[in-house]
This record gives structure tokens, sequence and C-alpha cells, in this order.
């Protein structure tokens, strides 16, 4: 119930912007997320997908884990976000 409370919490403080980002990154297969996979998903421009990149990297919420890479912080927070997704397409 905790870590529930606080994945919302962290989902609810992002901007529009950020949550096209994550899960973008979400509904990569991958733990560690290249990301050239993130722009080509969101079809946005290099320095869009940079700035959100950064704002993210800044309030912790995904990490850098090699170079052009990024993964999540928090454990299971692409589960949760998948899920609430899903939860807002009115698919579960």
């Amino acid at each position: 119930m905790l870590k529930q409370n606080v994945y919302t919490k962290v989902l609810s403080s992002l901007s529009k912007q950020d949550r096209k980002f994550v899960l973008a990154m979400a509904q990569s297969p991958k733990h560690c997320v290249s990301i050239k996979e993130i722009h080509e998903r969101l079809n946005r421009p290099s320095n869009f997908v940079a700035n959100y990149r950064r704002r993210l990297l800044d309030d912790q919420v995904i990490k850098s884990t090699n170079y052009g890479e990024v993964a999540f912080t928090l454990p299971f927070f692409k589960e949760y976000v998948l899920r609430q997704y899903r939860f807002e397409q009115g698919l579960e």
C-alpha cells in the first residue's frame, strides 16, 4: 500500500510531457532504455527529449545507466506506469 501511495504521488507530480517520456520508457521491453528508442517512440526533436530526460534525472525519477541509456530509479515503477496507463485508457 505504501509503495502504491508513493508511486501515485511521483506519477501525479509529473507534467504531461514528463508522463509521456516515462510511458515511452515503460513501453520498452528493456530495463535500460536507450534515449534513441525514447526519441523514436515520442517522435519529438532531440532537444525536447534531452530536456525531459534532464528534468526526470534532476527529480530522480530516472537514472543514467550507461552512455545514452536510462532506467527507472524506483523498483517496479515501470509496471506501475503501464498499469496506470491501461487504467486511464479503460483497458483495466
